[in-house]
């Protein structure tokens, strides 16, 4: 018998046996470090009685950053709109980037507010009226805003891509204000995985931008201005929108995270350095 040879064969066979359980320690321990901060998190969502009421998005999603140009109305034939689409309104463009009309029949809105309607008299009766989507009904300053969307994501609080509509005291539309992006297309390169929305949202948290009591009652993905190229062309970028309690908007970058701050509308997030997202080419 050969007792060197079978020596050697224990030898290997217990040198392949410790590699492998080697590999799979490691695995466990890298397994468990990523799971961990997770059961952190949702154990810290229970704490702060934070609810989630929205379908979050799964799956991977990608995306990338938007160019669009500020539409100049002035070249719009306006003699030629008041015969068809803007049909019974006197319009205006003092600034030649907004179109301001008046409606010599106002629109009945009524306490009873019904959006389908609105939305009705804005595909029919608003210059590339397809491209806004409802955004809010404010009871305090009588204006509903509409926001314009691209691919059905919304183009959030940008004052050169919006529709205002203002109240009287009646509740009627009597005039309104609109801004409209041309040319919305995406940046030369490749769509980029965005973060998890769970992420943004944890993120938030950590920001104390979530309150105690919290409940997360929609997720959705849009973009949001980024850079100001120059006075009329704007890049924008992919953002988590994270609805709370049904009223208040909180975004967060959906290529590196950041919380951003859209409260003021004519902010030009350009001019922020940190709440710039990496552009992609």
């Amino acid at each position: 018998m050969d007792w060197s040879r079978i020596k050697t064969i224990f030898i290997l066979t217990f040198l392949i046996l410790d590699i492998y359980l080697v590999y799979e320690y490691s695995q466990l321990r890298m397994n468990g470090s990523q799971t961990l901060p997770q059961d952190k998190m949702e154990n810290s969502f229970k704490s702060a009685n934070i609810k989630f009421e929205a379908d979050i998005p799964k799956g991977e999603v990608r995306d990338g950053n938007l160019t669009a140009v500020s539409k100049n109305f002035a070249e719009v034939n306006l003699d030629e709109l008041k015969e068809t689409t803007l049909k019974d309104q006197d319009i205006s463009t003092l600034e030649e980037n907004a179109l301001n009309s008046t409606l010599n029949k106002p629109f009945k809105v009524g306490k009873d507010f019904n959006q389908a309607e609105l939305d009705k008299f804005v595909r029919q009766n608003i210059y590339e009226g397809d491209k806004y989507g409802f955004w809010e009904k404010s009871d305090d300053s009588n204006k509903i805003t509409y926001y314009q969307k691209f691919e059905g994501k919304f183009l959030y609080k940008n004052v050169n891509g919006e529709l205002t509509f203002f109240l009287n005291a009646d509740q009627e539309i009597v005039t309104y204000r609109q801004t409209l992006f041309e040319k919305v297309q995406y940046l030369k390169g490749d769509k980029k995985k965005l973060i998890d929305p769970t992420e943004a949202i944890e993120n938030l948290y950590r920001n104390q931008s979530l309150k105690e009591g919290s409940k997360i009652t929609d997720v959705e993905q849009g973009y949001y201005s980024n850079i100001q190229d120059d006075s009329s062309t704007w890049v924008l970028s992919p953002a988590w929108r994270v609805v709370v309690d049904g009223k208040e908007n909180l975004f967060v970058n959906a290529f590196k995270g950041q919380v951003l701050s859209l409260d003021s509308e004519k902010k030009d997030l350009g001019e922020d350095p940190e709440e710039k997202t990496e552009i992609v080419e």
